[in-house]
């Protein structure tokens, strides 16, 4: 089969998730901007499969039109709704391709998501006929946007498994890897004001704290670059954040919102102990409290402090059985299994008849 992917940035888990479905034999259509604010990934590495079509200020509207009508894609996948020129790639596109709407976004109760849920069979509803999402919270926003259960297809997230996985780790590598790791954009809503109000706490109320490597770019890089025990390390590609991951113990993710977290697989695939907010949407499949770390109320910063202290003063043994149950939490997706997934949903659908006009009623009808 053929897809069209229209992309507002790429990441190293897309490129892992689309090359494991140019892998299976399907064919691809990538456009995305070629610099993404706040990351360095290698650009010219997602261009090493497929067709690309890369776009600086906005995406050339003609030619990407003429792309994707010549490209005679089965399914096109947009990744905002926002986008004036994909928008039109949408529309264009009614009942020849199936038409997929990817939103990972969750319900924030905001003036603007009140205003989609009340406009979306103008401005939304027409242009797709099924969403992707990550996981429960994104799909109860998709609901209140007019997805019916049968238009939703769940698991649109994956760690590049190929990268973080490294294998079962010992008690003993692990006593050696006492650290803690933060990766994100140093942005308010990543809970940096928290990590670090935190980790004070935590390290003046400990005779043997754990150091914390920090991963990411941002405004917020200078809340933490002065405090002891904290080494930055900026923008780093995969398989340096992989090689971090496996020299250290313990992630460290308290976000005021995180609509799911794909660090938080890579982490659970690389072992790691997690300790992560409630706000984070991976939580609830990645993190089972006492199994493999904790779950901390978002914002609290005395919650976060008291979870580091927990994992301190884990034995070696206990690492390794935690680091375990977060291997085991963690294979329940991966690139090969997305791809599965959503070429799978599209024959099915495309056979159902869901690009052509009422074809999701017919569907509908077919299930039952």
């Amino acid at each position: 089969m053929k897809f069209v992917f229209l992309q507002t940035g790429m990441t190293g888990y897309q490129d892992a998730c689309l090359r494991a479905l140019h892998k299976q034999g399907h064919q691809i259509l990538n456009v995305f901007p070629g610099k993404i604010h706040n990351t360095e990934f290698k650009v010219e590495d997602f261009a090493s499969y497929g067709d690309v079509l890369t776009w600086t200020d906005s995406p050339p509207e003609d030619e990407l039109l003429r792309a994707v009508k010549q490209f005679d894609p089965d399914a096109i996948m947009m990744a905002s709704w926002g986008q004036p020129t994909y928008r039109k790639v949408m529309a264009s596109m009614r009942g020849r391709a199936l038409r997929i709407l990817f939103s990972s976004n969750i319900w924030e109760n905001t003036p603007r998501q009140w205003i989609g849920r009340a406009t979306h069979r103008v401005y939304l509803r027409p242009l797709y006929d099924c969403v992707f999402v990550p996981g429960d919270r994104s799909e109860w926003m998709a609901r209140r946007l007019g997805f019916r259960n049968d238009q939703v297809i769940r698991g649109a997230n994956s760690a590049d498994v190929e990268v973080f996985d490294r294998g079962p780790r010992s008690a003993s590598q692990l006593a050696a890897s006492r650290r803690f790791l933060f990766s994100g954009r140093l942005m308010p809503y990543k809970g940096v004001s928290v990590l670090r109000a935190a980790y004070e706490i935590y390290r003046a109320g400990e005779s043997d704290p754990w150091d914390v490597d920090v991963v990411g770019k941002g405004e917020l890089a200078g809340e933490l670059e002065a405090l002891p025990g904290v080494t930055m390390h900026g923008f780093v590609q995969p398989e340096e954040l992989a090689e971090l991951m496996h020299n250290s113990a313990c992630l460290v993710l308290p976000s005021f919102i995180d609509f799911f977290g794909v660090v938080v697989h890579e982490a659970a695939t690389a072992g790691q102990v997690l300790i992560c907010s409630d706000a984070v949407g991976a939580t609830p499949y990645l993190l089972q409290d006492y199994f493999n770390g904790w779950t901390v109320p978002s914002g609290s910063v005395r919650a976060l402090a008291d979870a580091m202290s927990r994992v301190t003063a884990l034995s070696g043994d206990q690492l390794a059985a935690m680091s375990e149950g977060s291997r085991s939490l963690a294979k329940r997706q991966s690139p090969t299994i997305w791809a599965q997934n959503l070429s799978g949903e599209v024959e099915y659908r495309r056979a159902a008849g869901d690009h052509l006009a009422n074809g999701s009623r017919l569907k509908s009808i077919i299930r039952a």
